[in-house]
């Protein structure tokens, strides 16, 4: 069974943010659960934030609909599958394939973060940000230019182009992922890469050899990173 469904990414996306979140019927108890489960993931990483995610509502054509909801909700539905009737939390995030010449940018998580540590992945990979949003609108590409910028260090300015790949839905985990390939400047191998307390490390890895990477690490890799390498290496090769 394929873990992920797939979805046109056309450049014509548009993705409209409801004025006013709107919140969900939680009895006093399930409220009280919820705080539990968070005070809980909060002992266990100190990192851990409170920020806002972006649930989606619906997704139709080149247009989808959400808002912005807490995260410790989201976290809450994937410790406890029960939560999913009452929040039925769909988030939406960006994952890219940054490239360079003939090279593909590989991170390795930190042993801090919540989910997946010390695992490598593609990057840039996150959530969408409230600062992308425009009116009512998200820019994508600007979330892409955000992301990339806090994780690696790599500024806009070194952005050639943003071409979308497609939006695929992890069934498992309830999230949707706007893919993208990144394309970069090829000076930018001659820069130092700045990792953010996210990563214990980025590199370039060579599109030659980055199959017998993921090889080699399959065991300690994102498995969407797997996931979204063996799709671009397929429209790659239309």
């Amino acid at each position: 069974m394929n873990d992920y469904q797939t979805f046109a990414y056309s450049p014509n996306l548009t993705i409209e943010v409801l004025p006013h979140a709107r919140g969900f019927s939680l009895s006093d108890h399930e409220k009280l659960l919820i705080e539990n489960i968070w005070r809980h993931e909060e002992n266990l990483a100190s990192s851990l934030h409170n920020g806002q995610i972006f649930n989606v509502i619906s997704l139709e054509g080149d247009k989808i609909i959400g808002e912005f909801v807490e995260y410790k909700y989201y976290l809450a539905q994937q410790r406890d599958t029960n939560f999913e009737p009452a929040l039925q939390i769909k988030t939406l995030s960006i994952s890219g394939i940054t490239t360079t010449v003939d090279k593909i940018l590989v991170g390795q998580r930190s042993a801090t973060v919540t989910t997946y540590q010390n695992y490598y992945e593609l990057v840039p990979s996150g959530g969408i940000d409230p600062r992308a949003q425009q009116g009512n609108q998200i820019n994508i590409k600007r979330q892409f230019e955000l992301e990339l910028w806090e994780e690696s260090g790599i500024s806009v300015t070194e952005i050639k182009s943003i071409k979308p790949v497609a939006i695929f839905y992890d069934l498992k985990n309830k999230i949707y992922e706007a893919c993208a390939e990144l394309n970069i400047n090829y000076t930018i191998l001659k820069e130092s890469l700045h990792p953010s307390d996210e990563y214990q490390k980025l590199e370039w890895i060579s599109k030659r050899e980055i199959q017998g990477f993921v090889q080699k690490h399959s065991h300690e890799f994102v498995p969407f990173s797997i996931y979204l390498l063996e799709e671009y290496k397929k429209k790659s090769l239309r």
